[in-house]
């Protein structure tokens, strides 16, 4: 083991480091958020701190000795200023980012010392609460960071200006009363940005500056931040080569401005990488996060020299932040048990002996390799056959487009884990070996087969097809064919736009597929318009010195669908995909496109939009690539099914032959992990073998309400851990959430009145109970106080302690009229036939609770004669609007017509099934596979519910799924 690699181990495994804790209400990230304001709270966290202090962690001596020490964590202080997706947002200035809905109001200067009194008593309750230390968070465009730049400091006080030393007076002062308050043998971590990635952003200077004078206020270690949220260049995702940002954070240590030691961060999740860095120079510490979700042993398996049995993250972010930004549980594409660990117990020969099968599993990729791991392992005997040469699926394709070269890794830890598996006698793996479903019924050895055989391409009905230059992308990823300068892709979804960059920077003249390590990081860098000298204020390169990539083809990319391409791309990671294609210059991304004919020269002939606006137009192209979706390969489970045999209740498909979608790996993984270690058992059946997996399924939904209410609807999706119950009993539309714990929570509004929800769900049913919990106030405005935080339904979050909470009415100034809006659109509103609009189009809950608390300036009519009021923050008021005049409208389109806005647009479809005429009536009517669906949900997996029975005490439903 090297030095560095002991530094590793002995420093970081000691420093542990919770998720961002607000020091108050206005800090929060959402509406109850964690916060750390009171010693009720305080007492909450020793439960993790006692846990952690518990644990012993291997150290190092200068003379080699190896000795033990107590676990040790920090709290991490996290204000998010301008960031808060909530009305009482507060920054330096007044106001706005761009990825929240609400303006910031400027704190007073007696606002913002008591903030500073706020962090320093945060940081107090947490030493009292056993922790180690704090880390504050004075990066990634957080509220500290935005007192540092006069990007978002229009202040005149002594905490702004022209003079940096005022502007950083907010972060001095905070660590300088942090250290009063917590004393000299307390940890504290400033996270400084090094990098702002925005226009405006801090010098180099000021930032060594700052560096100088949080070491002379009392920090312990400086950690880097790197890029605002709102910075458009990517940080943290896949495409991110590993350790590309540590350049940063050498160069200040280079520059000996400080003593206190360095941690770098962004994108390191190997060893390798960890050795790199330090052996390098390049920082003192290592700061890690979502590598220990998927692999929680990571530090451990590095010190006993086990690098091959790490389950390296692959920088997705499809479980891990995708989830938490809709309120799902965190979790892991290549570890589900990651946050799951009550639920998924993988111990090596678990099962008894006597329940131990003979099981065979017909194909390799994610579903069938995660199956055959946790089934082996567990106690079972696993034959995993294969037709290929080589185990790892439609993964071996995904690991060929650029920005995926992680792929490599997943496809590594399953190779060496199964092999240890075979090595024991455990498992055995026959590639290059297709089974039929006589060899099915021929083999009587197997117990039960699992089928994962994945998916083929759909090929859409389109004239010409069989002409030689259409491939689909199979074709091109898995058979490396060759393909023309000029290329036409059909269909715009995952694969699309990943076929589409692969196209773009293939060279065919190289047929060899990068390592995650091998991937430039200079050159990555240089493309992004990062300035590594840090010349530039914000670290931003000059539009004349970035370097892009020079493309390879002129791609077209399309969907038949309107509106924005790549819509349903991951909810952290699809901008990036979709400004790869945009910023080359050779992607013209076309939608509402109809594809008429491929002729006898190969070119491809569409006609782009409907009606009169129809234009038609032939693309003169080298290739086709189809990328149309996928259908399920489940021709095995379809025949043993047909054959009526023994083999119909032995046959199990997984993964993409369970269910066709985008290349959902995350899915896969789960289900297969998930059905391994429920095989054995006499109710796992076929049909009924989805454990918890984004799957739907009937359920019985028995809901109870209070005397003289009926419920006249219920709609639901359920997903790997969470279902969305919505009970429409007026006109008000709440969700319910049921969490991965099986526990619920949640709150409806009937007949204007609130009430909550307690139950408790299965899988399989549902209960729930509404029990009278508070009555809202007016709308009156002013200062008015709840019995409850349960009033809220965003993030998913509800506490059972009932607390006070006050609302601020906004200022009559800071109000703004929603018809501004629609005229900017080319819409007059008060001509618009209100009677063809159904109050459920109106966008979610959001405004509704903006309305109740009184935050509203205009009342809009509606058909019925009832009254509806709009959020009084502009983009809350787009939203509604553009969801009442049924406009799908992006962000880009907002910002063309002059309109604020944050990251997103306006791209969930009105739900005009549930408006009160035919809803091709209603002013700018969608289709469904014109509008796609919200949230990325398929449309095959759309619920309707059936009443099956009602009185005026209950009334139980049948859902059934619409296919």
């Amino acid at each position: 083991m090297t030095a560095s690699q002991e530094a590793l181990i002995a420093i970081h495994t000691i420093h542990t480091f919770t998720g961002g804790i607000s020091p108050n209400r206005q800090g929060w990230v959402g509406p109850f958020a964690s916060k750390l304001t009171t010693e009720t709270e305080r007492d909450r966290h020793k439960v993790v701190t006692d846990m952690v202090h518990s644990i012993r962690i291997p150290s190092y001596s200068p003379d080699g000795a190896e000795t033990t020490e107590p676990g040790r964590i920090c709290l991490q202080i996290l204000h998010t200023g301008r960031y808060a997706y909530h009305p009482f947002a507060v920054s330096a200035s007044a106001t706005k980012s761009p990825i929240s809905p609400f303006p910031a109001k400027a704190l007073s200067t007696s606002d913002v010392r008591g903030t500073v009194r706020d962090f320093a008593n945060c940081a107090r309750l947490a030493k009292e609460a056993g922790y180690d230390g704090v880390e504050i968070m004075g990066s990634e465009g957080y509220l500290i960071n935005q007192f540092l730049v006069s990007k978002t400091n229009h202040r005149a006080d002594e905490y702004g200006g022209e003079n940096f030393g005022n502007r950083m007076r907010l972060a001095l002062e905070i660590v300088k009363e942090t250290r009063n308050a917590c004393g000299l043998d307390f940890i504290i971590i400033f996270r400084l940005s090094m990098l702002d990635l925005v226009k405006d952003g801090s010098s180099w200077e000021e930032i060594k500056a700052l560096a100088q004078a949080l070491e002379d206020a009392g920090v312990t270690i400086i950690n880097t931040g790197i890029g605002w949220h709102e910075a458009r260049i990517p940080t943290i995702a896949t495409s991110v080569p590993r350790g590309a940002f540590a350049f940063v954070t050498k160069k200040l240590r280079d520059e000996k401005v400080v003593s206190v030691p360095l941690c770098a961060t962004n994108r390191v999740n190997a060893p390798s990488t960890v050795e790199s860095i330090l052996a390098g120079g390049s920082a003192d510490l290592v700061s890690m996060a979502r590598p220990f979700l998927a692999d929680p042993d990571i530090v451990a398996k590095s010190r006993e020299g086990r690098d091959e049995d790490i389950n390296t993250c692959i920088a997705c972010n499809q479980a891990c932040l995708d989830h938490a930004f809709v309120g799902k549980t965190a979790s892991c594409l290549v570890n589900p048990r990651a946050c799951h660990e009550t639920e998924i117990s993988i111990e090596p020969d678990s099962v008894a002996p006597h329940e131990r099968l003979n099981i065979g599993v017909i194909g390799s990729g994610p579903a069938g390799m995660a199956f055959a791991h946790t089934a082996a392992t567990v106690g079972h005997h696993v034959t995993l056959f294969d037709k290929a040469d080589e185990i790892g699926g439609q993964f071996n394709m995904a690991k060929r487009i650029p920005g995926k070269e992680e792929f490599h890794e997943t496809i590594r830890y399953f190779r060496v884990q199964l092999e240890k598996l075979r090595e024991a006698g455990k498992l055995d793996v026959q590639l290059g070996t297709e089974v039929s479903f006589a060899d099915m019924e021929s083999n009587k050895t197997i117990d039960k087969w699992i089928v994962a055989t994945g998916v083929d391409p759909r090929v859409p009905d389109i004239p010409g097809l069989d002409h030689p230059s259409v491939l689909s992308y199979i074709d091109v990823l898995r058979n490396k064919a060759k393909v023309g300068k000029k290329v036409a892709v059909i269909g715009a979804g995952g694969i699309g736009f990943d076929v589409s960059e692969y196209l773009l920077h293939h060279d065919d003249a190289s047929d060899h597929d990068l390592q995650a390590d091998e991937v430039d990081s200079n050159e990555f860098l240089e493309a992004w318009g990062v300035d590594q000298s840090n010349s530039e204020r914000g670290g931003l390169l000059l539009e004349e010195d970035i370097k892009m990539t020079k493309p390879h083809r002129e791609i077209f990319l399309m969907q038949r669908k309107k509106g924005k391409l790549g819509a349903g791309l991951g909810r952290t990671t699809g901008w990036i995909h979709r400004s790869t294609l945009v910023r080359s210059g050779c992607v013209e991304m076309i939608p509402s496109v109809s594809y008429d004919r491929v002729d006898e020269k190969g070119n491809l002939h569409i006609t782009i939009g409907k009606g009169d606006k129809a234009k038609k137009r032939v693309l003169q192209v080298n290739n086709i690539v189809l990328c149309a979706g996928q259908l399920s390969k489940k021709d095995l489970q379809e025949a043993a099914v047909e054959s009526g045999g023994d083999l119909a209740g032995k046959v199990f498909t997984i993964g993409g032959a369970y269910k066709a979608g985008e290349l959902d790996a995350k899915r896969a993984i789960d289900m297969g992990t998930r059905l391994a270690l429920r095989i054995k058992d006499d109710d796992v059946v076929p049909r009924k073998h989805a454990f918890h997996a984004d799957e739907q399924f009937e359920i019985e939904v028995k809901v109870s309400v209070p005397p003289g209410t009926a419920a006249k609807d219920v709609k639901f999706k359920c997903s790997s851990d969470a279902i969305d119950l919505r009970l429409c009993n007026t006109d008000e539309d709440e969700k319910i959430l049921l969490d991965g714990t099986r526990n619920m929570r949640g709150k409806i509004c009937v007949d204007g009145t609130f009430w909550s929800l307690e139950g408790s769900h299965d899988n399989r049913e549902i209960i729930v109970t509404i029990e009278k919990h508070f009555v809202p106030v007016s709308s009156s405005g002013g200062t008015e106080t709840y019995d409850s935080l349960t009033d809220f339904d965003w993030g998913g979050v509800y506490p059972n302690d009932e607390k006070e909470v006050t609302h601020r009415k906004y200022d009559e100034a800071e109000e703004l009229d929603v018809r501004e809006y629609a005229k900017k659109l080319g819409v007059d509103i008060d001509n618009l036939d209100m009677s063809k609009v159904d109050k459920t189009m109106f966008g979610g809950g959001m405004s509704d609770q903006l309305s109740k608390m009184g935050l509203a300036t205009e009342v809009v009519q509606q058909g019925d004669g009832s009254e509806y009021k709009v959020g009084a923050d502009g983009s809350l008021s787009e939203d509604n609007v553009f969801s009442m005049l049924g406009k799908d409208v992006s962000m880009d389109e907002l910002r063309e017509a002059g309109i604020g806005g944050g990251s997103g647009g306006s791209n969930i479809p009105p739900l005009w099934e549930q408006a009160s005429v035919p809803a091709e009536d209603v002013p700018g009517y969608q289709t469904t596979d014109d509008a796609g669906t919200a949230d990325g949900i398929l449309e095959d997996e759309i619920v309707e519910s059936e009443i099956v029975a009602e009185d005026d005490r209950a009334t139980s439903f049948a859902p059934k799924v619409l296919k």
